[in-house]
């Protein structure tokens, strides 16, 4: 990541804003929900860092077990940190179109796996974006490719609403395992 001046003015206000929204999201369980069904899909294990291990074994044991726990904030293994280190390399989210691919007996994606240079990430995640948008995931809903390597909270949310969309028609085609779609709570009206 290059070094760069710091935000300031409406690009810091912006950049704020985008980052309660993320954080909004992360508590109604959306970035866990998503990373959860990518790891049911493509079969890999995510190792949070060591100083959430014991923090998120136990929080796992608790919501695993109890679906009530859904509105506390997440501070499991799938914190946007950990989101973004599995994803930022694109391999990830092409095995996942791989996977969707295959169940409409669609052609594979090429992709590097092993990773090394930027500019390798970048591709991966450019043929991930393109790949999703001809299985049906509107414009509007995809992501840059420097949102999702960057790794910053605020535009997470961009690649968070592209995979929610995935998800979304992925259950329309009948995928298995499917994804569970999160409502947003409904307005009070007094």
């Amino acid at each position: 990541m290059a070094l760069r001046a710091g935000k300031v003015g409406d690009a810091l206000e912006l950049e704020m804003k985008r980052q309660r929204r993320y954080e909004k999201e992360e508590e109604l369980g959306l970035p866990q929900n998503i990373a959860e069904w990518i790891t049911r899909v493509v079969d890999i294990n995510v190792t949070p860092p060591a100083s959430q291990f014991v923090i998120s074994k136990l929080f796992n044991l608790l919501f695993r077990y109890n679906r009530v726990f859904r509105g506390i904030k997440q501070g499991g293994v799938f914190d946007y940190r950990t989101i973004h280190s599995m994803l930022k390399d694109g391999a990830v989210l092409c095995k996942l179109m791989n996977r969707l691919h295959e169940h409409d007996h669609l052609p594979k994606l090429s992709f590097r796996n092993n990773v090394k240079s930027s500019f390798v990430a970048i591709a991966n995640i450019d043929t991930f974006c393109i790949a999703a948008r001809n299985y049906g995931v509107p414009d509007n809903c995809l992501f840059q490719s420097t949102d999702l390597y960057e790794g910053r909270k605020g535009q997470m949310l961009s690649v968070l609403n592209c995979l929610d969309q995935l998800g979304k028609i992925a259950n329309n085609r009948g995928f298995f395992p499917f994804y569970q779609v999160i409502l947003p709570p409904k307005p009070d009206h007094d």
